[in-house]
C-alpha cells in the first residue's frame, strides 16, 4: 500500500503544479480534478452585479463575472476630439434601475433598466456616476483565462455614429472589427460579436471626434477549452514488439506515445539502431540477473530504462544497461506538447542531458541532469518547453551512464490551424499581381509601416543591405498577413509582440546606428522566419 500512495502522491504532486507553463501565462486547473467527461466549459456573463475591484480614486479596475472569473476594466476619456486618450482610468459603473444620481443627466441610460452597467465616467468623482460624453473607450481584459471566444454584449444609448469595437489576440492583433449602429437616445441593443475565438482583450470606441457616450452590458464570452495537461507513469497499457522490448505506451489520458532506447556503442557517440527500451518495476522482487538493487530504493512504480545485454538478448529480465544509452520518447501522435518535468533515477554519471525538439527536428531546449548519486530521485524541470514533438534523454557520456526515468508531465498544445507562406510569396501575390490573395485586404497594402516611411506593401521592395531593421520588416509583413489565416505557437506571438514594440519605438536608421539593435531585430527575424517558412507552427502551406 506504502509504495502505490508514494507513486499517487509524486503524481498528484506533479499535476498540481503542471499549468504555470508558457510565455502566455496560462491558468488551468490542477490536472488530478479533471475527467475525461469535463471536455466541454461552461460559457459564462459579466453582468456588472458581481464583485469589483476598485483603485483609491474609486474607479473599477477589476470585476467578476457570473461564473466567478476575473476580467480587467478600463476606461480613457478621449483628448480633445483627437485619435489619443487620457492615461487616467474612469471606468466606472451606472445603476440604470435606481434613482438618477445627483449631478447625472444620465436618464437615458435609465430608461433600460438592466441593472449595473459599464461607462467612462463624465467627472473624477465616482461617487456621482454618469457617462462622459465627448468620446471615450473602454478595455476589458480577458488574459487571466488565457483567451475566449467572445458572443455579444448589450450596448446602451448609442446616439453616435463611429462607435466600434474591436477584438484583439494574444499577438496584439485585430481578430475582429464589429461597428456599432447609432439607434438614438435611451436605446438598447444586442451586439454579435461574431464568435470570436481567441482574444484577449477587447476595446469599445464610443463615438468619434468630440461626441460618443453611452454603456455596456451583458458580456456573453466562453473560456476556450485548453486540452487537458497529463502525466506518463508507466502504469497505463504498453505495446512490444516480437522481443518485448516497449515500443509506445498509454499516458494517463491515453494518449499514445512512442518509446525506443538505444545503447551507446562502445563509449563513442553513435548508438544501436535497434531499440532495446524496457520497464523496471521499482516496487517489485530485483529480478533474477538484475543488479538493479540502486533503481528499487525508489519505490515508484514501472519506470523506463535501456536494457542491460541479456543472453538471450530479450526483455524478460529488467536491468537498465550501465555503458551509456539514449530514451527517445516521441509526442508526434499529440502534434505538439509543452514539457513541464520528469523524474530522474539513479542518475550517478555526469554528462547525462534531456533534448528537446520541435517541428522539423529543431531543437528547442536542452537540460542537464546533475549526477545526485547512487539510488537517487530527482525531478527535473523541463522549462515549460513548448512545442516539442520528441524528447531525447541521454543518459551519461562516454562508456558510463545508466539510470530510469519516470512520471513525465505534459500539456497538449491546441490544434494547428492554417498554414503559412513566405515573405516572397505575400510580395508576389498582392494587388499588382495577377494572383492577387485577398489576405492582403485584411492588413491594408497602403497602411503606414510604423516609422519607416514605406507602407506594408512597399517595404517588401526596400533591399535591406545589411540593415537588421529591413530584414525584420519583411518577417514582420509576412507573419502579420499569415496570422490572418492560421494560428502560431506561443513563442512566435511573443516574438511578435517583442518586434511591434521593437518598430513602435525605432527608425532603419536608428537600428543601422546600433549593433545591440541589429542583433535583437536579427534574432526576432530568426523566430518570425521560421514560422513563415512552416518549420515552427502549422506548416507551410503545399501549393
Amino acid at each position: 500500500m506504502y509504495k502505490k500512495l508514494f507513486k499517487t502522491s509524486l503524481m498528484a504532486a506533479a499535476l498540481s503544479v503542471i499549468y504555470a507553463c508558457s510565455p502566455d501565462e496560462q491558468v488551468a486547473p490542477k490536472i488530478d480534478s479533471i475527467n475525461k467527461s469535463e471536455d466541454v466549459v461552461a460559457c459564462d456573463m459579466i453582468t456588472f452585479e458581481n464583485a469589483t475591484t476598485r483603485n483609491a480614486s474609486g474607479f473599477i479596475t477589476n470585476v467578476a463575472s457570473t461564473g466567478g472569473q476575473t476580467i480587467g476594466v478600463q476606461g480613457f476619456r478621449r483628448t480633445s476630439g483627437g485619435p489619443s486618450y487620457g492615461t487616467t482610468n474612469y471606468a466606472n459603473l451606472f445603476n440604470t434601475t435606481g434613482t438618477n444620481p445627483g449631478g447625472s443627466d444620465d436618464t437615458d441610460l435609465m430608461m433600460a433598466e438592466t441593472g449595473k452597467v459599464l461607462i467612462v465616467n463624465g467627472t473624477d468623482n465616482s461617487g456621482t456616476p454618469d457617462d462622459f460624453a465627448n468620446g471615450s473607450k473602454l478595455m476589458l481584459d480577458f488574459s487571466s483565462m488565457g483567451s475566449v471566444t467572445l458572443n455579444s454584449l448589450t450596448y446602451l444609448d448609442n446616439e453616435e455614429t463611429g462607435t466600434t469595437i474591436r477584438l484583439y489576440n494574444a499577438a496584439n492583433m485585430v481578430v475582429n472589427t464589429i461597428p456599432v449602429p447609432a439607434m438614438g437616445d435611451g436605446s438598447v441593443q444586442t451586439v454579435n460579436l461574431g464568435n470570436t475565438a481567441g482574444v484577449v482583450r477587447m476595446e469599445v470606441i464610443l463615438g468619434s471626434g468630440n461626441t460618443g457616450s453611452g454603456a455596456i452590458d451583458n458580456i456573453q464570452f466562453c473560456p476556450q477549452v485548453q486540452p487537458p495537461c497529463d502525466i506518463i507513469t508507466f502504469e497505463q497499457a504498453v505495446s512490444r514488439n516480437a522481443s518485448g522490448f516497449v515500443t509506445s505506451v498509454k499516458s494517463l489520458y491515453n494518449a499514445n506515445i512512442g518509446i525506443q532506447g538505444f545503447r551507446r556503442i562502445n563509449g563513442g557517440s553513435t548508438y544501436t539502431t535497434t531499440s532495446y527500451a524496457n520497464l523496471f518495476n521499482t516496487t517489485g522482487t530485483n529480478p533474477g540477473g538484475s543488479d538493479d538493487t540502486d533503481l528499487m530504493m525508489a519505490e515508484t512504480g514501472n519506470v523506463l530504462i535501456v536494457n542491460e545485454v541479456k543472453n538471450p538478448d530479450n526483455a524478460s529480465i529488467p536491468d537498465d544497461f550501465a555503458r551509456g544509452s539514449k530514451l527517445v520518447v516521441d509526442f508526434s501522435s499529440l502534434g505538439t506538447v509543452r514539457l513541464s518535468s520528469l523524474t530522474y533515477l539513479d542518475n550517478e554519471e555526469a554528462g547525462t542531458k534531456i533534448y528537446l525538439y520541435g517541428v522539423g527536428g529543431v531543437l528547442l531546449n536542452t537540460i542537464s541532469v546533475p549526477a545526485a548519486g547512487d539510488g537517487s530521485v530527482q525531478t527535473v524541470n523541463l522549462g515549460n518547453t513548448a512545442g516539442v514533438v520528441r524528447m531525447e534523454v541521454v543518459l551519461g557520456s562516454g562508456a558510463t551512464g545508466s539510470g530510469a526515468i519516470d512520471n513525465i508531465v505534459f500539456c497538449p498544445e491546441p490544434p494547428k490551424t492554417g498554414c503559412t507562406r513566405t515573405q516572397g510569396y505575400w510580395k508576389n501575390h498582392a494587388s499588382d499581381s495577377k494572383h492577387y490573395d485577398a489576405t492582403w485586404a485584411k492588413v491594408g497594402e497602403s497602411t503606414a509601416f510604423f516609422k519607416s516611411g514605406a507602407t506594408y506593401r512597399s517595404i517588401l521592395d526596400i533591399q535591406p543591405r545589411g540593415n537588421a531593421y529591413y530584414i525584420l520588416a519583411h518577417q514582420y509583413v509576412a507573419t502579420t498577413l499569415n496570422l490572418k489565416v492560421a494560428s502560431a505557437p506561443a513563442a512566435v506571438l511573443a516574438a511578435y509582440t517583442q518586434a511591434t514594440t521593437f518598430f513602435n519605438a525605432y527608425t532603419p536608421a536608428q537600428v543601422a546606428a546600433n549593433k545591440a539593435l541589429e542583433t535583437q531585430a536579427t534574432q526576432l527575424a530568426g523566430i518570425l522566419d521560421a514560422y513563415n517558412n512552416g518549420v515552427t507552427g502549422p506548416g507551410h502551406c503545399a501549393d
